[in-house]
């Protein structure tokens, strides 16, 4: 359909409004039957939720460090004292008011644990919304939905606390069903939906707004190449409620009033925040080129491990995979377009561009040299992995040798004289009520029943055991809930894994020793550098590459004469250490010649250098004897 002026925008949107309503009743919004799949999907999805609340009840911290770090980030926006090692407004802010409020009218640990399930029990609502506009049998979209519910790798990230992850998917599924919903008779209101949601989810993560980006890009060019139905068919399909056409939501994306809208709310709200902050000279958190290594060697294979955990797929094998995956998915589309192009509906055109987005940009991104996580990309997959292979048992098994694809590609009346096929006794509405939907649903139970005894329980045992290591019990919250209530505004110097919680509960900044990895600011590189000199080391001398170090001068705890360390790539490795009781000092008596061993037993005096390019000095006086050891570093820290 071609909008040629907002007149003609006009005529073309009224059918099209009018015969939604027939869109819901084929698509079983209405009904006793629908109303039963949502109390089932509600049902389902609070019971995913409560087991999740219950694990993190049972322990006396959220699982995860991360989450502290959300909570902490939390207090910025309830205006309450948060620590000054965060930067406000750094991070996409929209998880922390919507956390702040949970952690405000429960406190940072109860909050956090309902924050949690919550967030589990949105997420699996509006999957099931998604999948009840993409799939044609409401048995298969709550199938589908358990089964992503269920999945160890999607459970993981509560674990670890991928918050801003997830609650951005949740606004990424509304976003797509605005999509679909514009191309489905609602042009103007199923495009400011997706446009206001698009902004959710660019303000919650920003690796998930620019995969939903990525996506919506995709969607709109592909879209474009798909031939539009004439005028008058379009109309017609539009009042029987039987229009589905990419073109047209992608039109009405940009020319529709709906989406004009949206499109201001998303320049004011993403182009003010991003201009506010820069004008602001406030910094986002971004991956240090000196990780570049570690991400895009090793870790770049471990993309598809979401998908297939405990799998390791080596670098060039990684990316081979995905440029298969993504030529693969371009070479269906344009025999498709070619020769069955009103198979190419939004829902299948939708989730074509949904799995080609995270592979697109994982691919761009290696060789831009981006420095990132791409762990992370693999969980973009999980969603629409879930529901693409539903939309083919679906078609395969449910839809097969049934009328509906007979219907899709029949043609319309040439003549008015002729009477219209009836679409909706062969359509969607035929198709949620066929018999085999029972069989698929006896099946889709047992094959859920039988992955949550076999591998959900296992899998959430081990990542509870995982994520509640280090600073998660009770010694730790008494010991965290001492220092809040000693009256002492102060830091805190702890162990890594604990700091994040010591910042959320005591509200004052922690330092530990945090691999560079996970770092994001210069200033958090150089805190966990001096944690870890503070925690291991009494005197140290480092040019950032090479460290020596003295842990100690008591003779009974010295153990390093020094202790020499290497940092590759952030974290320190010890290389060599001398211990003093081991050093033999072979004397000579300079009159009979007869050689003596000589120990270090006393204290070293430690004389770190004056200035730099200076040497640290360790000197032992024993009984006959000095040792001076005389410790130097570049003062320019090599390149390797």
């Amino acid at each position: 359909m071609a909008y040629q002026s907002s007149d003609s925008l006009g005529r073309a949107i009224r059918p099209m409004e009018h015969g939604a309503q027939n869109v819901h009743a084929r698509l079983g919004k209405t009904g006793g039957a629908a109303w039963t799949y949502w109390i089932v999907a509600l049902g389902f999805s609070g019971g995913m939720a409560a087991w999740l609340g219950l694990v993190f009840h049972n322990t006396p911290v959220v699982p995860g460090g991360d989450p502290g770090n959300w909570v902490a980030t939390g207090y910025i926006y309830l205006g309450q004292p948060y620590p000054s090692q965060l930067t406000p407004f750094g991070y996409p802010p929209l998880l922390f008011p919507i956390l702040g409020l949970f952690v405000g009218a429960l406190g940072p640990v109860e909050g956090a644990q309902l924050f949690a399930p919550v967030l589990l029990f949105m997420l699996g609502i509006s999957t099931y919304a998604l999948a009840r506009y993409l799939l044609r049998t409401d048995t298969m979209a709550l199938l589908a939905v358990s089964v992503l519910l269920i999945d160890p790798s999607l459970l993981d990230m509560f674990y670890w606390g991928a918050y801003p992850n997830l609650l951005a998917y949740v606004f990424m599924n509304l976003a797509w069903i605005g999509l679909l919903r514009a191309g489905r008779g609602h042009p103007s209101s199923g495009a400011f939906q997706f446009w206001a949601c698009f902004a959710a989810t660019v303000l919650t993560h920003s690796l998930v707004g620019i995969a939903l980006s990525t996506g919506t890009v995709l969607f709109l060019g592909l879209g474009g190449l798909i031939p539009t139905p004439p005028r008058a068919q379009a109309v017609r399909e539009a009042e029987r409620g039987e229009l589905e056409s990419p073109s047209i939501a992608a039109r009405a994306l940009v020319q529709s009033h709906g989406g004009l809208v949206g499109l201001l709310l998303v320049l004011v709200t993403v182009g003010g925040y991003y201009g506010g902050t820069f004008a602001l000279g406030i910094t986002h958190p971004d991956y240090f080129q000196s990780s570049s290594g570690e991400f895009t060697l090793l870790p770049f294979g471990t993309i598809f491990q979401a998908l297939v955990p405990h799998v390791y797929i080596g670098r060039a094998l990684a990316l081979d995979l995905l440029a298969v995956g993504v030529g693969t998915g371009l070479t269906v589309f344009a025999l498709l377009r070619d020769r069955r192009p009103r198979w190419l509906t939004p829902s299948a055109l939708l989730l074509l561009a949904w799995l080609l987005a995270p592979m697109v940009l994982a691919i761009v991104g290696i060789f831009l040299q981006i420095v990132t996580d791409y762990h992370r990309f693999g969980f973009l997959l999980l969603t629409p992995v879930v529901l693409t292979a539903a939309y083919f048992w679906e078609t395969a098994w449910v839809l097969r040798k049934g009328p509906t694809l007979t219907a899709t590609t029949s043609e319309p009346p040439t003549t008015p004289s002729q009477p219209a096929p009836n679409r909706a006794a062969r359509g969607w509405k035929a198709a949620r009520s066929i018999p085999r939907t029972g069989a698929m649903a006896i099946v889709g139970v047992a094959v859920v029943l039988l992955l949550t005894l076999s591998a959900t329980a296992p899998a959430m045992s081990r990542s509870d055991a995982a994520f509640t290591k280090v600073g998660h019990d009770a010694a730790f919250l008494d010991a965290v809930n001492a220092i809040r209530h000693s009256g002492v505004r102060g830091a805190t110097l702890t162990v890594a894994g604990a700091e994040k919680w010591t910042r959320a509960l005591t509200a004052q900044n922690a330092y530990a020793p945090s691999s560079p990895l996970y770092l994001f600011y210069p200033s958090q590189a150089t805190d966990a550098q001096l944690a870890y000199y503070a925690l291991v080391s009494h005197y140290a001398l480092t040019n950032g590459k090479v460290t020596a170090a003295v842990h100690a001068v008591n003779p009974t705890d010295a153990d390093g004469l020094p202790d020499y360390s290497v940092s590759l790539s952030g974290p320190v490795h010890p290389v060599l250490r001398v211990v003093p009781q081991s050093v033999v000092v072979q004397l000579s008596d300079p009159g009979t010649g007869r050689l003596t061993d000589g120990r270090l037993n006393g204290t070293p005096v430690v004389s770190l250098p004056a200035s730099a390019g200076q040497p640290m000095t360790v000197v032992y006086t024993e009984t006959g004897f000095t040792l001076v050891v005389s410790i130097s570093v570049d003062p320019v820290a090599p390149t390797a």
